[in-house]
């Protein structure tokens, strides 16, 4: 880079945004030349060919709670930093974005190209935060320009704009977009499993507007896979500079004839069209997610709120974490565990991704965990039954499957066992027991102090409580003067629940080993609720006081059959009557 410019962009840094301003509004000079679309050779990805250079555009305005997501995944994009120039333009914060930011420019300065920070506190617009005002929107539009031009004048091989509600999880995004070798191309990104919205439309009506077509939800719920031509992307999106009609390229300037509205992405769809380029969306893998458009959201804590939900229902389930980078200073918050004395969460130690997945959700609930190492069924011989001295309770058959209990089934129920054991031997008041393979749903912990508050109140004696279950039946009556508390029918799966000391003691006081059976039925019939009256008067009393939240506030993260689906106890060895 040429010294004056750089003495330029040191000003910018410093403070100097008119200096910069007129460095970025300044007509670009000669561009590159390239063949014609069809004929532009494609990028080899070997260790002979350097990879192309890249600038990456942000636009960051009151985004303090997305940054340290979204910055982690920018990090860990499988792509040579060597080979990345940065571009970060930030802007009216009421928040800590602005420091957020140059803490992390400091940080990661060295392992970049080059990095541009711009950090204004000119007023150029007036409006709340998450207001978009027409004087905001050609705001905005004259800063993706402005990028343009830069990246231009870096002669930076591709520009990828990338908002930063937006979540790369995927680390061969970059990688995977350069390799299609087209002039303007996004990755798709979704909000939810359920949500339509998208970064992408596949069709438009006469005035440029969005246009619902057939070809959307197949595309988008990847029933159909590849790189298809659409006319809109947006949000995220990379764009080759090495066409020579990438240099008609505006989100500001619209093309001759153009009558829509003053919008960055409308603008820019207009000029690809009117420059003879083709926009694609490519959805050959999962590459990440975006959140709602923040005119969804009432206000700024509002807004925070959604992405705390967000962060658990979408980052976490589908990428496995939620990561922080190390690179911006997150002070630690104090664990809460709302009154009770243990957080449990039990998990195979070969299940290594779920362990990895749970306890970035408990770190992100601020729980003080304990996790407990499952008995595995699989490693449990009859010779181990025999000296626990472990019976199946005759005549015990599956009432789905019609099999006999496994080891797996074991190896499962000893696990809650010994945390009741070291509930009564601890004499813990209440204890929260969590298996590992769960999704929590928006708003939890709310979800959660209001159902114990009810409790409390209402069912002062409760000893179990569950936070999660599978049930048949949907009748089942609210507890007197209720509304989030339920009495329970049978139930299956022991997905989350609360124990109380005189609830374990219960549990124990029967001796189940000597006539076991799975867990999630043991603790029905502990209530009284199961279907096989047999079952039922091998304990006696049966008088657990058992409750449960309505709606329950957990489900499973996957159900048998789902993709990366590992079972823990299906099609395994069979325990053997005789023991």
């Amino acid at each position: 880079m040429a010294s004056g410019l750089l003495r330029v962009l040191v000003l910018g840094i410093l403070g100097a945004i008119s200096a910069v301003r007129q460095v970025f509004d300044e007509p670009i000079g000669p561009t590159r030349r390239s063949k014609i679309e069809d004929e532009l050779p494609p990028v080899a990805e070997n260790e002979a060919t350097l990879w192309p250079t890249v600038f990456v555009a942000m636009l960051a305005s009151n985004q303090a709670h997305t940054l340290p997501q979204f910055l982690a995944y920018i990090e860990r994009l499988d792509y040579p930093k060597d080979r990345i120039s940065i571009g970060i333009h930030t802007d009216h914060n009421v928040d800590n974005t602005s420091a957020m930011l140059q803490e992390w420019v400091a940080n990661v300065r060295p392992f970049y190209h080059n990095i541009l920070l711009i950090d204004s506190d000119e007023i150029v617009y007036v409006s709340e935060p998450l207001e978009w005002t027409n004087e905001r929107y050609q705001h905005i539009m004259r800063l993706r320009d402005r990028c343009l031009n830069e990246a231009r004048r870096q002669w930076a091989d591709y520009i990828l704009f990338v908002d930063c509600d937006n979540f790369l999880i995927n680390s061969q995004t970059l990688k995977s977009l350069v390799l299609k070798n087209k002039s303007v191309i996004a990755p798709m990104l979704t909000v939810t499993k359920t949500s339509l919205y998208s970064n992408f439309w596949c069709g438009t009506d006469e005035n440029g507007y969005y246009k619902r077509t057939k070809s959307y939800i197949p595309t988008l719920e990847r029933e159909r896979r590849g790189c298809f031509p659409v006319p809109m992307i947006y949000s995220t999106v990379l764009i080759d500079l090495r066409w020579e009609a990438s240099t008609q390229l505006s989100y500001e300037k619209p093309p001759p004839g153009y009558q829509g509205p003053a919008d960055d992405m409308l603008v820019f769809a207009a000029s690809v069209k009117a420059a003879g380029l083709q926009m694609y969306i490519l959805n050959s893998d999962v590459y990440g997610h975006l959140m709602l458009t923040a005119s969804e959201y009432s206000s700024l804590d509002d807004l925070r709120q959604y992405y705390s939900d967000y962060k658990m229902t979408t980052l976490l389930v589908n990428s496995g974490e939620i990561p922080y980078t190390d690179n911006v200073y997150q002070p630690t918050l104090p664990t809460n565990n709302w009154g009770f004395d243990r957080v449990y969460m039990i998990n195979l130690k070969r299940q290594t991704e779920r362990r990895k997945r749970m306890l970035s959700a408990l770190k992100e609930l601020r729980f003080q965990y304990t996790v407990v190492d499952a008995v595995d069924g699989k490693n449990l011989t009859d010779e181990d039954l025999k000296k626990m001295r472990i019976k199946p309770l005759p005549g015990y058959q599956d009432p789905l499957l019609k099999r006999k209990i496994t080891m797996e089934d074991i190896g499962w129920f000893l696990s809650h066992y010994k945390l009741w054991k070291e509930v009564d031997e601890l004499e813990l008041a209440r204890v929260i027991i969590l298996e590992d393979n769960l999704d929590f749903g928006n708003g939890f912990l709310s979800s959660f102090q209001n159902v114990i508050d009810e409790a409390d109140a209402v069912a002062p004696d409760w000893e179990l409580i569950y936070l999660g279950r599978g049930y048949a039946s949907e009748d089942e009556p609210l507890v007197p003067d209720a509304s989030l508390l339920v009495l329970p029918n049978y139930s299956y799966w022991t997905l989350a629940y609360t124990l109380t000391l005189a609830g374990a003691r219960k549990l124990l006081a029967q001796r189940p080993l000597e006539k076991i059976l799975p867990v999630d039925e043991y603790i029905s019939i502990m209530f009284n609720k199961h279907d096989m009256t047999e079952y039922l008067e091998a304990f006696s009393p049966r008088d657990l006081y058992a409750y449960s939240a309505q709606p329950v506030l957990v489900h499973p993260l996957q159900f048998i059959g789902d993709p990366g689906y590992v079972s823990d106890a299906v099609d395994t060895r069979m325990s053997h009557d005789e023991l």
